[in-house]
This record gives structure tokens, C-alpha cells and sequence, in this order.
């Protein structure tokens, strides 16, 4: 029968070695955790980024009318 201590350290040596598989399956230059690995999901993700992006550049760029205050009823 194994110990615990045993349990608890082959344990530990599986999660580091597993840990570093998964790491070094990711592609260079992907954020890990940033994108599904499903490529639907991911060319979704995309387009919503770049259609996010072109929002905040035309909010940007827009010539906005300055709002003139309420006039108060006092």
C-alpha cells in the first residue's frame, strides 16, 4: 500500500509534467487562456475584436456636438 506522502508526491510530479505538456502545445504568440481552442469560436472571438476595434476608432475619430446643460427651473 502506497503512503500518503507517496500519493501526494506522485501527484505533484504528474500536475509538472502534464503542466508543461500543456504549455508547450500552445502556438507561439497566443496568450494562454485568451482563446478557445475550438476555430469557430476563435474566428468568432476575432471578428469581434476587429468590429470592437473599429468602434472605439470611430467613436475616436467622430466630431461630437458639445451637450448644452439643462436649463434649470428654479
Amino acid at each position: 500500500m502506497q503512503s500518503w506522502e507517496e500519493f501526494r508526491e506522485e501527484v505533484r510530479r504528474l500536475k509538472r509534467e502534464r503542466w508543461a505538456d500543456i504549455l508547450n502545445a500552445e502556438p507561439p504568440g497566443r496568450v494562454a487562456g485568451r482563446r478557445p481552442r475550438d476555430p469557430e469560436k476563435e474566428a468568432l472571438l476575432v471578428e469581434l475584436d476587429r468590429r470592437r476595434i473599429e468602434r472605439s476608432e470611430l467613436l475616436a475619430t467622430s466630431r461630437r456636438e458639445p451637450v448644452e446643460p439643462a436649463a434649470s427651473s428654479e
